[in-house]
């Protein structure tokens, strides 16, 4: 990898929540797979580095963790089934806009602070800078 972190880095992207019996990271291709329990083979694109912008939209499922060195905007609709888990954290801001949903069963943590410092171990909305939140 051409770059460096000093922590865990949580990284589990429409992962379901099953045991993972074991993974396998493509180097070349750049992909992670994970044997999974009872759900069958997960496989994603590996972590990168923070961007400066993420706008994110259509249906989450699973557990996802994004990250933006800046701004993060999202009309993600999270359903009401057991299991959506979306955490966001952004550097500067945070816009929760118009289409946005995040129905029963579903759990939504944002928080202001930089690229690459661990999991965020809280539950429902956080934020460390409650100004930065801005739903429209």
């Amino acid at each position: 990898m051409a770059f460096t972190m000093n922590d865990w880095v949580f990284f589990s992207n429409g992962l379901p929540m099953v045991p993972v019996t074991d993974l396998y990271y493509n180097e070349s291709l750049g992909t992670l797979k994970a044997s999974t329990f009872g759900r069958g083979i997960w496989w994603g694109d590996s972590y990168s580095p923070c961007q400066p912008f993420v706008s994110l939209g259509g249906s989450s499922n699973g557990r996802n963790f994004y990250q933006s060195s800046g701004t993060i905007e999202t009309t993600q609709q999270l359903p009401p089934t057991f299991g959506p888990d979306n955490t966001y954290r952004a550097g500067q801001v945070i816009r929760i806009k118009p289409g946005f949903s995040s129905l029963k069963g579903s759990k939504v943590k944002a928080v202001i602070g930089p690229c690459g410092q661990g999991v965020v171990n809280a539950s429902g909305v956080i934020m460390t800078k409650s100004e930065k939140l801005s739903i429209q």
